[in-house]
């Protein structure tokens, strides 16, 4: 099993997790498209990854470089870089807030 983990990209490996198979096979408990406020435009939950991933209706993932030649895709990639940015930093700092409240109860249990 661990091997499978090994040998493969960080696209490979989403597609032999339980939680890639389930989004392959719709099993997830995701919620339904929603309306944008101020618009009448319904959109789908989805994922936010990088180009390692392969293309999927539930993943956003940005134009390779050689398909860079209109505006259009250069702001998509920019504006879907920003949102993996926050998207990270959000889940680094809510690691870091773990870590240091293991810290502190870990400190506590010492004393």
């Amino acid at each position: 099993m661990w091997e499978v983990f090994f040998k493969n990209s960080d696209g490979g490996i989403m597609t032999h997790s339980k939680l890639g198979k389930a989004l392959d096979e719709n099993k997830l408990n995701v919620a339904p498209k929603k309306e944008l406020p101020g618009t009448t435009n319904d959109v789908p939950c989805v994922i936010i990854s990088d180009e390692a991933f392969p293309l999927k209706t539930y993943l956003l993932k940005p134009y390779p470089g050689k398909q860079l030649n209109c505006n259009e895709k250069r702001v998509y990639n920019y504006r879907l870089c920003r949102a993996r940015r926050v998207v990270e930093k959000g889940c680094y700092h809510k690691s870091l807030e773990c870590i240091i409240n293991e810290c502190k109860l870990n400190q506590k249990m010492l004393m």
